[in-house]
């Protein structure tokens, strides 16, 4: 079984903390973290990753920004943009070729079931 390599690039470290457990939980997805869209930049030229998710609003540079300077490199396989922003940020991310817009926002329940679950993690709920 395909382990799949993640980059997850955010300057919220709680949630990159939580973003690196849950997946690791089954095995079968490994995460690597970091803090602004610049490491991101300079992680991938170290090593290729299957999926980057990124933060929409970092100090450095949108996830956006970081997206169009990655998009002819293809270091990755797909791209998701993560934000609490709404429709806006959903559609412009889009219209780049982002992958997928994921919105913030994360229930207590939700994180509840995920952390008893050994399937990643689908469907994200809003609080």
């Amino acid at each position: 079984m395909k382990v799949i390599s993640v980059l997850h690039i955010a300057d919220d470290i709680d949630l990159l903390y939580i973003a690196r457990q849950f997946p690791e939980l089954g095995g079968r997805i490994t995460v690597d973290v970091v803090s602004s869209a610049m490491e991101g930049l300079e992680h991938l030229k170290r090593r290729k990753f299957d999926v980057i998710v990124s933060d929409y609003e970092m100090p450095d540079m949108t996830g956006i920004d970081l997206f169009k300077k990655l998009k002819d490199a293809r270091g990755y396989d797909t791209f998701i943009i993560f934000t609490g922003r709404r429709d806006e940020v959903s559609i412009e991310a889009i219209r780049c070729g982002a992958d997928f817009c994921m919105q913030k926002g994360f229930s207590k329940n939700a994180v509840r079931r995920s952390e008893r679950s050994d399937r990643p993690c689908r469907t994200y709920e809003t609080s």
